[in-house]
């Protein structure tokens, strides 16, 4: 069943102002409506209870996440401004939010902006509407991320691991742009998160007991543990190497960074079902390692990701989970490049 919901939509427009030449682009929010997945509680099946130790009450520090329509669905935690905590969301506190906007939970616009109604402003001329764009992306993101099981709110995410003094979940979307796509990026989205997945710094549930004063995540359907570390690792690292390449378009040498920047932008983009996404993401982390080397290691002494390890972990998930072979002269292009 889905629920028709009221959005407040955020979308882009490039446009002329009146008495103006040149254009300028900002936000405008507009009303519209999504459709929200809503199931019985008996259509979702338990297939994990975590307990969380520290500083939680009895209700936020216990949850369970549920299995339906091959998916891992976690209890959605909503920003509360005033004291920066993430409580778990209610019905109410859900809608609330998709009908106002008011704390940028889907993303659909940069978050230090504040969008107004485009008919408060005097405009000459459209150059561009992005308005289209940013409503099919808003319908997906609630179609596909969000669920109302029983009356309470969840969003789609993975398998739960031990990750630092956190837990998180692992695989449920392999995203590029974890920060602009993913509804559910806080905890992985944590720079010590991120760090300890590229090293696999993380454990399954089966690898603790239940003990005082420590998370502890019990698996009622082992069966559904199936993401390999090597997949983790990967996209991880990935992630990383992007961000870094994003935020350093004028670091010496910026002709290099751009270059490099292009390759991953075009593996970013690709579609994240497809059967050689690991082959390719696995043969861009390789390029970005050999700029690093020549760029940085080599010329500066100064490797931003020495301390990262991850050619001989990923070089069987290229060829085995994606059957995904690489050429002869690919094989012999990554083995030089991981000495």
């Amino acid at each position: 069943m889905h629920l028709t919901v009221p959005l407040a939509l955020s979308y882009p427009v490039s446009f002329i102002p009146k008495g103006c030449r040149k254009p300028k682009t900002e936000y405008f929010l507009a009303d519209t409506f999504a459709d929200l997945r809503a199931v019985d509680s008996t259509d979702a099946e338990v297939a994990f209870r975590v307990q969380m130790s520290g500083d939680f009450s009895q209700a936020e520090g216990a949850f369970e996440i549920l299995s339906y329509d091959a998916q891992l669905w976690w209890p959605l935690r909503l920003l509360n401004r005033q004291d920066g905590t993430f409580p778990l969301a209610t019905a109410d506190t859900l809608l609330n939010e998709i009908e106002s906007g008011r704390e940028n939970f889907l993303r659909l616009r940069p978050m230090w902006l504040a969008p107004r109604r485009i008919e408060t402003v005097e405009i000459r001329e459209i150059v561009s509407n992005g308005y289209q764009t940013a409503l099919a992306g808003a319908q997906r993101k609630i179609a596909d991320y969000l669920l109302l099981c029983g009356g309470t709110p969840y969003v789609a995410d993975g398998e739960p691991v031990y990750v630092g003094s956190h837990i998180a979940g692992i695989g449920a979307d392999r995203t590029a742009r974890v920060q602009e796509d993913w509804t559910n990026y806080q905890a992985r989205n944590a720079s010590s998160t991120l760090r300890n997945f590229c090293r696999g710094q993380f454990y399954r549930p089966d690898a603790f007991t239940k003990g005082a004063n420590r998370h502890y995540i019990e698996s009622l359907r082992p069966d559904l543990i199936r993401v390999q570390s090597e997949e983790v690792q990967l996209d991880a690292f990935f992630r990383c190497a992007l961000e870094w390449l994003e935020t350093k378009g004028k670091f010496p040498p910026a002709d290099e960074v751009r270059r490099t920047l292009a390759i991953f932008s075009d593996v970013a983009d690709q579609d994240r079902l497809s059967p050689s996404i690991s082959r390719d993401r696995f043969l861009a982390v390789n390029y970005f390692m050999e700029f690093v080397y020549k760029s940085y290691r080599r010329r500066y002494a100064f490797d931003p990701f020495a301390d990262f390890e991850l050619f001989a972990r990923t070089q069987k998930l290229v060829s085995d989970p994606c059957n995904v072979v690489l050429t002869e002269h690919e094989d012999d292009a990554l083995a030089g490049i991981a000495v």
